[in-house]
């Protein structure tokens, strides 16, 4: 869960330099401002992960209407 994550968000950094890298060469370095939005992307995403884990319990509580 959270290795995979962390593993595709490295992946996702290294691209999103390249092409952040790329888009300043194309326009005399305002690409590099594509960066600081990516990483924004990503701790938004990480913020909420918590928020996404169902609790789990012990005790098996059976049905409830």
């Amino acid at each position: 869960g959270y290795k995979l994550i962390g593993l595709l968000f490295f992946f996702g950094a290294i691209g999103a330099l390249l092409a952040g890298a790329l888009a300043a060469t194309a326009t005399a370095g305002f690409g590099l401002f594509l960066i600081p939005i990516y990483w924004f992307a990503c701790m938004f995403h990480v913020y909420g992960i918590q928020d996404r884990v169902a609790p789990t319990s012990k005790e098996d509580e059976g049905e409830e209407y």
